[in-house]
């Protein structure tokens, strides 16, 4: 959709505020201050809320990501040792 007033081959989501990010931002910002404000967070705590919640995330990707690394190694060590690291079935290795 193109406005009127706009130079040719501009959008109006071109503009600041008007493409599909911003609706994403505007809407998970409505829901972050509807969810404080159920919890009874006022914006004073807002900052520790979200740096506890930041560091949060960054622990849980770190946790993820080391469990993620002991399965593929041990799946791997599994699968050498010829048999399935999950129902413990033996397994023919095709060499």
């Amino acid at each position: 959709m193109t406005g009127f007033n706009l130079p040719p081959g501009c959008n109006v989501s071109d503009l600041p505020g008007n493409s599909p990010e911003d609706e994403k931002f505007d809407y998970a910002t409505e829901w972050l201050i509807d969810e404080m404000m159920k919890a009874g967070i006022d914006y004073r705590e807002f900052k520790l809320f979200f740096e506890t919640g930041k560091v949060a995330v960054m622990e849980s990707r770190k946790v993820t990501e080391e469990h993620l690394q002991e399965w593929e190694a041990n799946g791997q060590q599994a699968a050498d040792d010829g048999y399935c690291p999950y129902c413990k079935k033996e397994v023919k290795n095709e060499s």
